[in-house]
């Protein structure tokens, strides 16, 4: 048995998607509250992803307290609780492939065009 896994610290739907799976309530809840997302200069916010900027940003509850992860702490936490649940030994045999999707539509790059609010490619 072989299996592929993909963390997506994403949203994940574009317009014309099939599916929609939003950023999970407790972290676009923080993220709406500290401004820690895209803003487009015009004021268009994007609810795709966190802000490349606020990775070192405490706002996220943690053992410690309220306010004491960064979205950083966040993606590590959860990546070594997924090594733990699967067992070390297993990476490269069982988990042969692993992709992590981080970014506007799992791309890594900013959200330079929001189709969902009304953005059109040139000439189409």
């Amino acid at each position: 048995l072989e299996l592929q896994a993909t963390m997506s610290f994403h949203q994940c739907c574009d317009v014309g998607d099939p599916i929609s799976i939003p950023i999970p309530a407790f972290a676009l809840s923080v993220a709406r509250e500290k401004d820690m997302l895209y803003r487009h200069a015009g004021g268009d916010v994007s609810e795709d992803c966190l802000s490349l900027s606020a990775d070192n940003q405490r706002a996220f509850a943690g053992k410690l307290g309220p306010q004491t992860r960064t979205p950083l702490d966040c993606y590590r936490d959860y990546i070594a609780v997924f090594l733990s649940s699967v067992g070390a030994e297993n990476i490269g045999t069982v988990i042969t492939e692993l992709q992590v999707g981080m970014g506007p539509c799992g791309e890594l790059r900013y959200p330079s065009y929001m189709m969902s609010k009304g953005w059109n490619y040139p000439g189409v």
